[in-house]
């Protein structure tokens, strides 16, 4: 029996990219070729009905979609051609990252018959990222540009791209290789590269945080030739004072660049400044006093945070201002092209109670705004607003009920009017969707698009095929491995090579002769169906299990206060009590690995009781000893552990290089906390409550009569605060008080009552506002409530929330903390909880959020913690990553009877 195979692969020379191809049949190495019209050839003698056809890659750039067919070529009674038939042929295919395997059987005929097998193969240049961008304390991906040629500029902080030296740029080919001919040298200097814009001829515009670049010292803006050398045409003299972070280009070439600086090459323009094509200010854009907040532009509390350019030339931007020009607006403005106020713009009245991060304009010219805001001219639109021409709310976008569940970062506009939405959000309109989602255009969910990132989405681009490349801080999507950047098919899914799930064929078949004469031999024996046997798979034990134990020494005399999951990229923080010989402060990644280790520039006291997040190298820490301070960690390769502290000097601090409190040991920093419109720090003290705003330039203070020990800031920018206090600003508000969202007066709307009788610890907020608070309290209002409770958003008892007997402990407690997951599951944990509603329990408990013990979780616990070095368990602090898995610190040395030192990460299959 004759026979041969004939692939055709639908690519040119170059999508091949040099790759070596071999064949296989039935384990004996063939022949592979190309063909002029560049088809995959190999011909062979079967000899077993079983056919299995295997194509071998040097590498792995393509996903094949495969159809096969037997083509039988017969002839008449006088050896004339009679025709071909067409049978369409069932195969199984499977792949790994190099090798795509066809098996299928090669049915009998007689052997009077010449016949084809013909495996035709459409083929699409994949995409693989490798081991995508490492390096620096924070990796981020901050902009993703799609140049003219189809490649990629992608930008943020970094120093390593899949192996590869790349200082905070690159470009990259449309399957995720590197582009050499895109050369950068060193690259740029320390701090992240914000965004990049390319012009009609080709050349580049970076601005961000850097000094140089390679070599060329540049302030915080550049122009880069198509092959990544220096621009000399585009000279930036002394460039921005402070950072600039949104570029748009102009149709004209001219840039428009937004941020926190209010000059530019010495020149005044409060953040904002239109740039000519050679690099010089644009004079004849006049922005006058520029964008303000409370009337002054010289400092960074006020900013533009995006911006984005109309078809007309008119510019809208966004941020964190109340005013332009002298002329009131709530955080949105659209200017003219000469740069004076459009007053067309009338529609925004009040405008957001967030900052905006990101615009983008629909070709109806509608306008999409995301950001940390919840509500815009007073209706609430949680995350996303889209707005009429004229600034005023499109009530069309009626898809849109509940929003986000936390900020978005990021908008791109699909050709068919869907809407793709990235942040840091694991909900839309209630329902799951993490860090990503596609709304259609009235904004309700599209459905068919589903992509489940482990952390923040920043960036977006889409191909005009409809590919989607996604940037941010996060690990993995949908269970596979990507670092901080990955490219997804139209419906979510990884673009993936070396992970095809089997198809079912479907070819079309095509008969090449004009005519088909049927065989007069035997008609082929049917391939049989195979038929499947539902299998069971049962529940699995429940179980727990130290999934991380890092790498924490904890001694008689150190252990942990606090531990923080920095939300932006799922580091862990932790505030410790260090002793006169080691780190007050300890930083890990979110797998558990040591990146740093922050040292007490004091030395003694050694006690930080507090750690925040500042940038993706800078770290805000709180203690006992008698300041609070900033740190920064130099960006340089984590493997170097040999880094030095040093006093951030571009921190704009209150007094000197550090903020002082007191002499005394008494006023302790207890917690410092970022606010969630980005606009500041919150910090509670031993006798008052701080909002500190950005940059710590100034600060708005209310005093109490003892600690605040915890906060939550609710999703209207309100702030409620908890401790040992039982006045606020001279007003009785026993143990806990709301204040409204600039923190200058108390909501007399949230209705304490007589409050709580004794001190809270404790308090978290759920998705709807409802707040848990711990404590050594017994009653709240009147109401009996044994250590823990909810209250609703206007202060009064949850009375859905039915605690019993609630907790118990085996001595009074300062040390009970509550975190809550993503789905609104109830942790509390305290080195003397020992009973909950009357079942026995050690140290931690789960509850739903009913309040109802958790009693399979609490089985599966065991012994608990355990401490050598106190009398109690040794459990002080929990927080809980994006994930669900649960950081728990303190002074314990063990965990259900195995030693496990001072801080641990939980998992769980129960849910």
């Amino acid at each position: 029996m004759r026979g041969s195979i004939l692939v055709t692969f639908d690519e040119s020379i170059d999508a091949r990219g040099g790759q070596s191809y071999s064949v296989t049949v039935n384990g004996v190495g063939r022949d592979a070729h190309f063909t002029d019209s560049n088809n995959l050839y190999s011909t062979f003698i079967f000899t077993g009905d079983t056919v299995l056809f295997q194509v071998a890659r040097s590498s792995s750039p393509y996903n094949s979609n495969v159809s096969i067919k037997r083509l039988d070529y017969t002839t008449d009674d006088e050896g004339g051609d009679r025709g071909i038939k067409e049978t369409p042929i069932s195969y199984t295919e499977t792949h790994s990252s190099t090798l795509s395997n066809y098996t299928f059987t090669a049915t009998t005929i007689p052997s009077a018959y010449d016949f084809y097998y013909v495996i035709e193969c459409t083929t699409d240049i994949c995409f693989s990222s490798v081991s995508g961008f490492t390096g620096g304390v924070d990796p981020e991906i901050t902009d993703i540009d799609i140049l003219s040629n189809g490649k990629l500029i992608v930008s943020g902080e970094y120093t390593s791209y899949s192996g590869i030296s790349a200082n905070r740029v690159i470009q990259l080919n449309e399957d995720g290789t590197r582009f050499t001919g895109f050369t950068y040298g060193t690259g740029f200097s320390a701090d992240t590269t914000n965004q990049v814009v390319e012009l009609s001829n080709g050349k580049l515009v970076f601005v961000g945080q850097f000094t140089n670049y390679n070599g060329t010292s540049c302030t915080r803006i550049i122009g880069l030739n198509a092959d990544g050398t220096v621009y000399t045409g585009f000279t930036t003299g002394t460039g921005f004072n402070q950072d600039p972070t949104p570029i748009e280009r102009q149709s004209d070439d001219k840039v428009i660049v937004g941020g926190r600086f209010w000059t530019y090459s010495g020149v005044t323009s409060p953040k904002i400044v239109r740039i000519n094509t050679d690099g010089t200010i644009d004079n004849t854009f006049v922005v006058g006093s520029g964008f303000t907040s409370g009337g002054t532009f010289n400092n960074v509390d006020s900013y533009v945070n995006c911006l984005a350019i109309q078809s007309d030339g008119k510019i809208i931007a966004a941020g964190n201002f109340d005013a332009y020009s002298g002329t009131s607006v709530g955080k949105i403005a659209r200017l003219n092209t000469n740069g004076t106020i459009d007053t067309s713009f009338s529609g925004v009245t009040t405008g957001f109670n967030g900052v905006p991060t990101v615009i983008k304009i629909q070709t109806d010219g509608k306008i999409l705004v995301g950001g940390y805001f919840t509500s815009y001219n007073g209706t609430t639109s949680n995350r996303l607003v889209r707005l009429n021409t004229d600034g005023s709310y499109d009530t069309s976008f009626s898809g849109f009920t509940t929003g986000f569940g936390d900020t978005t970062f990021c908008v791109e506009l699909q050709s068919d009017g869907k809407i793709l939405v990235g942040g840091q959000f694991t909900s839309f309109n209630g329902v799951e969707r993490n860090r990503l989602c596609r709304l259609n255009s009235n904004g309700s969910l599209d459905t068919t698009f589903n992509a489940n990132f482990n952390s923040t989405v920043q960036a977006l681009a889409i191909t005009s095929t409809g590919k989607i490349y996604a940037g941010g801080n996060f690990t993995s999507i949908n269970e596979y491995s990507y670092n901080k950047f990955v490219r997804l098919n139209s419906d979510g899914s990884v673009d993936r090579c070396d992970y095809l799930p089997t198809p079912t064929p479907t070819p079309t078949l095509t008969p090449t002769p004009t005519l088909t004469i049927t065989p007069t031999g035997p008609t082929p024996t049917p391939t049989p169906t195979a038929t499947l046997t539902p299998t069971y798979t049962p529940t699995p034990t429940p179980t727990i299990i130290v999934d991380t134990q890092f790498n924490f020494y904890a001694s008689n005399n150190r252990y942990i206060n606090e531990v923080n999951v920095d939300e932006r990229n799922g580091n862990v923080m932790t505030a410790n009590v260090a002793g006169s010989s080691y780190d007050c402060a300890t930083l890990f990644n979110s797998t558990g690995g040591t990146i740093y280790s922050i040292f007490n520039p004091k030395a003694v006291p050694d006690t930080a009781f507090t750690i925040e997040s500042f940038t993706g190298s800078t770290y805000i820490m709180g203690g006992n000893y008698t300041e609070w301070v900033r740190l920064t960690i130099p960006l340089q390769s984590i493997l170097n552990v040999n880094w030095n502290n040093t006093l951030d000097s571009n921190f704009e601090y209150e007094t000197g290089n550090i903020l002082s409190l007191s002499s005394s040991n008494n006023d302790r920093v207890r917690k410092i906390r970022n606010r969630i419109n980005g606009s500041g720090y919150l910090v509670g003290l031993q006798r008052n409550i701080k909002y500190y705003y950005t940059n710590l330039t100034g600060s708005t203070t209310l005093t109490t009569n003892g600690d605040v020990f915890d906060f939550v800031e609710q999703s209207d920018n309100k702030i409620i605060f908890v401790g040992r206090f039982n006045t606020v600003n001279g007003t009785s508000s026993s143990f806990i008080c709301r204040t409204n969202s600039g923190m200058t007066s108390i909501d007399t709307s949230f209705n304490i009552g007589t409050g709580f009788n004794n001190a809270v610890y404790g308090i978290a907020i759920q998705s709807d506002n409802k707040v848990i608070c711990v404590g050594n309290f017994t009653s709240y209002n009147g109401t009996s409530s044994n250590r823990i409770i909810r209250l609703n958003t206007d202060g009064t008892v949850d009375t859905t929330f039915n605690v019993g007997t609630g907790i118990s402990t085996n001595s009074g407690t300062n040390r009970i903390k509550v975190a809550i997951d993503s789905t609104d599951r109830i942790y509390v944990i305290s080195d003397t909880l020992s009973n909950y509603n009357g079942t026995s329990v050690n140290g931690l408990i789960r509850l739903s959020s009913t309040g109802v013990l958790d009693t399979t979780f609490n089985n599966i616990l065991g012994t608990g913690f355990y401490s050598s070095r106190v009398a109690n368990k040794g459990v002080y602090t929990i927080d809980i990553q994006s994930d669900d898995k649960i950081i728990v610190g303190g002074y314990f040395d063990s965990f259900n009877g195995s030693s496990s030192s001072a801080l641990i990460r939980l998992s769980t299959n129960i849910y």
